[in-house]
């Protein structure tokens, strides 16, 4: 395939740049796909903010170094800490692929934990808790 078939083609009446419009409209395609893959993928891993609010038995069995060790090894930052009434609340800092994985382990939580219910809702990004995942102990 060479550029002088495209622009001259040998054809009689066919408009000269024919297949130079069909090569441009080809790459143009291939150019929007990878554009939106690309974002699709940006937003995917765009940084966002939830709290986690785990009800059951999670008070007196460890719930809150287990889900800082499950954080961490997804590279969440934010923080995990006792509520009043009983429940853990925990503020992550991530991706919808981390805070997917975060869910499961904290559904899951640790040995001696009974995890009723995990209420998950959007937060506004905190910059103070972008740089680690602490255990806090105020209410």
């Amino acid at each position: 395939f060479s550029v002088a078939c495209v622009l001259f083609p040998k054809t009689p009446g066919v408009y000269p740049f024919s297949g130079l419009w069909s090569l441009v409209s080809g790459l143009w395609s291939l150019v929007s796909g990878l554009f939106l893959a690309t974002m699709a993928m940006l937003v995917a891993t765009e940084k966002q903010a939830k709290r986690f609010f785990v009800s059951g038995l999670v008070q007196g069995v460890g719930f809150r170094y287990f889900a800082q060790d499950a954080a961490e090894r997804l590279h969440l930052t934010g923080f995990v800490r006792n509520l009043r009434d009983g429940r853990v609340e925990a503020y992550a800092i991530g991706s919808e692929d981390q805070f997917a994985r975060f869910l499961a382990a904290l559904k899951k939580g640790p040995r001696g934990a009974m995890v009723h219910a995990v209420a998950e809702e959007s937060a506004a990004l905190d910059s103070q808790y972008e740089t680690e995942f602490n255990i806090t102990h105020d209410n």
